[in-house]
């Protein structure tokens, strides 16, 4: 879609909105959004207050007026972090511009962003420079096309290029799970099988990620978390 129609589409969205939520659009507000852009994807971080309900992040390239991202997602209260893929390269230094906003119970609220892709950004990403926000995969997430993260408590939780779970282990299921298994064995999936988690015969746990260039990223890794992964790619 043209920026116009996508224009257009906010627009006669936010007015229906507008309409439906007149009474509690002052209890959702997003605040202080901040993104990373590079040449493949984009990060963004944002505080919002009172927004219960579903976000969307759009973002185009203004340079040659392509889409890159228009994904809905689920997030609460307080700052997030959502790390979206692009559906088509970026050039170095290309003009980009995010759209950020909430529809659905807590009101409209909305923010913008421009900036530009950098591939700097990229390659510092496959170098480790997406380690701050505490993903497993930091060491390779500029290629990746999903994040990985476990909790304070060891619950696992596995994030889509577009901002949606793959899956989630809460910490009572890790807890749960035998000391020691007989054979490797699965613990979660996704519906169509591309994220696995299992539990190996050395007590460790493995991430397999299968990816859209048919290669599949593993991660090996203990369970109470202390730090270290190891990564290959097969």
């Amino acid at each position: 879609m043209k920026r116009s129609m996508i224009a257009l589409f906010i627009t006669v969205f936010t007015v229906i909105a507008f309409a439906t939520t007149a009474q509690a659009q002052s209890a959702c507000v997003i605040s202080s959004v901040s993104a990373s852009t590079s040449t493949t994807g984009i990060s963004i971080t944002f505080d919002s207050a009172g927004c219960n309900g579903t976000f969307y992040a759009y973002v185009v390239n203004y340079t040659n007026d392509h889409d890159l991202v228009f994904s809905s997602f689920s997030a609460g209260a307080g700052p997030n972090t959502k790390n979206f893929s692009f559906s088509m390269a970026a050039d170095d230094g290309d003009s980009i511009h995010l759209n950020l906003y909430h529809m659905g119970d807590g009101g409209y609220s909305s923010m913008g962003w421009s900036g530009t892709a950098s591939a700097g950004a990229a390659l510092a990403a496959n170098a480790g420079g997406c380690s701050s926000d505490g993903r497993l995969n930091s060491d390779s997430c500029g290629g990746d096309n999903f994040a990985a993260y476990v909790g304070d408590a060891n619950s696992v939780t596995v994030w889509t290029a577009t901002g949606e779970i793959a899956f989630q282990v809460s910490a009572r299921r890790i807890e749960a799970m035998p000391e020691h298994v007989s054979e490797n064995t699965l613990v979660a999936a996704s519906s169509d099988q591309t994220y696995r988690l299992y539990k190996l015969t050395s007590g460790e746990y493995q991430l397999m990620v299968r990816k859209p260039d048919g290669k599949t990223s593993v991660m090996i890794f203990n369970l109470p978390f202390n730090g270290v992964v190891t990564t290959r790619e097969e």
